[in-house]
């Protein structure tokens, strides 16, 4: 019955409207600790808010009790360490706007509303990831409560079994509350926005799949397929120590995109927070997504023709395909040294469904799974990248979260079992221990004098 509950139980993607009996808006880690330990004790069901950024709507569900992180946004920088410590709440803007005052920056997504939540516990592909790694590759110490309500730090001598798990492993194994990050010195960034005409875009996906083979690791260059044209945006991060007149450079940094003849083009530097936020009002809080995903080795000229027939005979705007280029450093970090799997993969590859709730002629979802379809018959199975994994039918498929994490299943498994096994933290890509309980939606009152807000 409070006032701010229809806001607060909303999440970024407006496709997902869930109900939960309780919002605990935390504010310290004692308010988190003190809910978990209230929720596990009376068995009641529970998720975790961060950013409330993620896909698939998991952080919120109907009659269970919403653990709100996003009141802790406490960032500390140590410039001497070059290290950032930020609560879970904070979003890759707070962030980035903090971090950017000091000249250093981590890898944290393309969209600045995303929170560094999910995006680091599920691995986090970012602008800066070619050059700096994956967000989760530049987490050097986090702090998480567990479902017996306790606080552990880990790092790779604390606790090093559960600071791998968290790696790219999700947030299954507890709340955690604060993220400390290895920084990176970042000036000003060379973009470059490129439109090419659609009856080119086999020629132009052909040369993007060769250069991306070679590219440099301070080159980024995503690719759209849209109704209206092919899209490439290039980041290109210069070199500092040899930085010369940064404006006299940009045609000769981006001139395998030149040669390939847009039809109209962009060349700026801009400051990385703009760089990493430049998306942002393409996709507002609210509208609906729908995302399928898929890592690939790469793009030979069959592929290439069977993704534009896919494509194209589709005739809404809503519709697009996004390619990321991966590669750089996220190769060089060994297959087991996280959970993130597909390390070897040159790009990975989604489809992008954006509407209104008033475009109820169209069912934007079906476009998603055929091409949720298309890519498992084209890679022979290969999963998706887990912060964009989503099904509105099939929550947490054994079969699919294995695919996901590959050969770090088993290994996962083993830490899930002795750090939560009772599977309480289970709204996510969920790795089912043994022992699992079952935990009932509830309503509950409580007396409690928390510094959090309840609605």
């Amino acid at each position: 019955s409070h006032s701010d509950y229809e806001k607060q139980r909303k999440v970024w993607n407006g496709l997902i409207d869930k109900k939960p009996a309780v919002i605990v808006r935390c504010k310290t880690v004692k308010d988190v600790e003190q809910i978990v330990t209230l929720c596990h004790k009376h068995g009641i069901d529970c998720t975790i808010r961060g950013g409330g950024h993620g896909i698939a709507g998991r952080a919120v569900s109907d009659g269970a009790v919403l653990i709100d992180l996003s009141l802790m946004k406490k960032i500390e920088v140590s410039v001497s360490e070059k290290t950032a410590k930020a609560e879970a709440g904070c979003t890759w803007g707070d962030f980035d706007k903090e971090t950017a005052k000091y000249g250093m920056h981590t890898p944290g997504g393309l969209i600045s509303t995303t929170g560094i939540a999910g995006l680091t516990l599920g691995g986090g592909i970012g602008w800066l990831s070619r050059k700096h790694g994956l967000s989760c590759d530049n987490l050097l110490n986090a702090e998480i409560v567990t479902y017996e309500g306790k606080t552990l730090t880990v790092s790779k001598d604390e606790n090093p079994d559960l600071y791998w798990a968290i790696r790219g492993g999700g947030g299954q194994f507890g709340v955690v509350t604060s993220f400390t990050f290895r920084l990176h010195p970042v000036k000003n960034v060379h973009l470059g926005r490129f439109h090419y005409e659609v009856s080119k875009a086999f020629d132009v996906l052909k040369k993007y799949n060769s250069f991306c083979k070679d590219a440099p690791e301070n080159m980024s260059a995503y690719l759209f397929i849209t109704q209206s044209s092919i899209l490439i945006i290039a980041s290109y991060f210069p070199n500092l120590e040899n930085e010369t007149s940064e404006k006299d450079t940009l045609n000769e940094d981006f001139k395998f995109f030149l040669d390939l003849n847009p039809i109209l083009q962009k060349l700026e530097v801009v400051a990385y927070p703009e760089l990493n936020s430049m998306f942002d009002s393409g996709v507002p809080s609210g509208k609906n997504y729908y995302w399928k995903s898929s890592f690939l080795d790469n793009m030979d000229d069959q592929f290439i023709k069977n993704l534009l027939d896919f494509y194209y005979p589709c005739k809404y705007f809503q519709n697009s395909i996004e390619i990321v280029p991966l590669g750089g450093a996220i190769k060089k970090v060994g297959w087991d040294e996280t959970p993130f799997t597909n390390r070897e993969a040159l790009f990975e590859i989604h489809s992008i469904s954006v509407w209104d709730h008033t475009d109820k002629l169209v069912d934007f979802t079906s476009f998603g799974n055929q091409f949720g379809h298309f890519l498992n018959t084209e890679t022979k199975g290969k999963a998706g990248y887990l912060n964009i994994e989503m099904n509105l039918t099939v929550d947490r498929n054994d079969t699919r979260v294995r695919k996901l994490f590959g050969k770090n299943y088993e290994r996962l498994l083993n830490v899930k079992e002795d750090y939560d096994p009772e599977n309480f933290f289970h709204h996510n890509q969920n790795i089912k221990p043994t022992k699992a309980l079952e935990w009932k939606p509830i309503s509950i009152e409580t007396d409690s004098n928390w510094s959090c807000t309840l609605l």
